[in-house]
């Protein structure tokens, strides 16, 4: 057994099953939002780099990291 903060995942059906397990769940874009915020990583390059791979996210999601990527970027 392990002793961890959080679970990785983007599955739905297993973030579900997580979550009634009473975990705390990270997807892979808030860990990339996360890492981006403490100047870790390039939001954007690193969404452009998702993207070739099968990694499936709403469109809508991506925009609105992408947006509040740039609001931040501006401060």
């Amino acid at each position: 057994e392990l002793v961890a903060d959080a679970v990785l995942l983007d599955d739905w059906a297993a973030r579900l099953e997580a979550q009634r397990r009473h975990l705390t769940v990270l997807g892979t874009l808030r860990v990339l939002a996360d890492a981006a915020e403490k100047g870790f990583a390039d939001l954007r390059l690193a969404l452009d780099r998702l993207r070739q791979t099968n990694f499936r996210a709403r469109p809508e999601l991506i925009e609105a990291l992408l947006k509040w990527n740039a609001q931040r970027n501006r401060k």
